[in-house]
């Protein structure tokens, strides 16, 4: 929570997808780490285990599409030149 305050403070992050995407990252890890406790010993037995152990895996696994998209959303604009970049040059061999 501290990085995140330090962020939000002093706008490091430009671009509003980044920041959007920081932000859910850093509340995802902070209810990954409150899971990962429920499921610890230490707490004791308790009897919704297994239903927080699949709200972990479900945790996870949307973070891990949500980055993916944003990713994809980041190389479009990359792989979109490459592909007129060699469009291009196709028409000018033929």
């Amino acid at each position: 929570m501290l990085f995140q305050s330090i962020v939000v403070y002093y706008d490091l992050i430009p671009n509003q997808l980044d920041y959007a995407i920081n932000v859910f990252n850093e509340i995802a890890t902070s209810v990954y780490l409150y899971l990962m406790m429920a499921l610890t010993d230490f707490i004791g037995e308790n009897p919704l285990r297994n239903n927080i152990g699949w709200a972990l895996l479900a945790l996870v696994m949307i973070v891990v599409i949500i980055n993916a998209i944003k990713a994809c959303i980041n190389c479009y604009p990359i792989i979109k030149r490459t592909l007129i970049s060699l469009k291009a040059k196709v028409r000018r061999l033929v």
